[in-house]
């Protein structure tokens, strides 16, 4: 594992927690099936395959920002400064 500058070693977990694989955000809806059926995309469609594709890095940098806040202290996020399916899809 990497020194820092003091000698010590260093973990960060929320960068860790927040770069979820693919495959851990497939399993997290039942698999690469239902996760494209929970957004209404066709598995066999290339450009439904992009969205998917555009999906899961938006849930990434969601996850990413969230986990960057709770660092910073603001950990307790109300529900409504979450971001939605559909607010992620929209940009």
């Amino acid at each position: 594992m990497p020194k820092n500058s003091n000698g010590t070693t260093s973990k960060s977990t929320s960068s860790s927690r927040s770069s979820n694989s693919d495959y851990a955000i497939y399993k997290s809806y039942g698999g690469w099936q239902n996760f494209h059926h929970c957004h209404r995309l066709k598995p066999w469609d290339d450009d439904d395959l992009e969205e998917g594709k555009a999906i899961i890095q938006a849930l990434r940098d969601a996850d990413t920002d969230y986990y960057a806040s709770a660092a910073r202290g603001g950990g307790n996020q109300s529900s409504s400064n979450r971001l939605t399916v559909r607010q992620i899809e929209k940009g």
